[in-house]
């Protein structure tokens, strides 16, 4: 915990985090706590997150989470080494392991 307050991430909030900078730094809070959840995390991890890091916003009348700082994503991202890749990388990795 640093002196803000803040719980420092874990390999599950790096891969939320990694996996929100993939889908353009920003998603509807309802489809974010659904990965929280398939990641095994609580809603409320959204707010231990360093201030400055995630945010949430109101657009268009509805809330979104949004990847304020992606250095600090890409950091956290290469200190667990965790990436999400794209559903094309996907395949080719099944084509490199057969």
């Amino acid at each position: 915990m640093d002196r803000k307050g803040n719980v420092r991430p874990g390999e599950k909030e790096a891969l939320f985090v990694a996996w929100l900078k993939r889908n353009s730094g920003g998603k509807k809070l309802s489809v974010c706590v659904a990965k929280l959840r398939q990641l095994g995390l609580e809603e409320d991890t959204l707010s231990s997150f360093p201030s400055g890091g995630i945010s949430i916003q109101r657009q268009y009348g509805e809330r979104f989470v949004c990847l304020e700082d992606r250095r600090w994503a890409d950091e956290l991202a290469k200190a667990y080494n965790v990436k999400v890749l794209h559903h094309a990388q996907h395949f080719k990795l099944k084509e490199e392991l057969l």
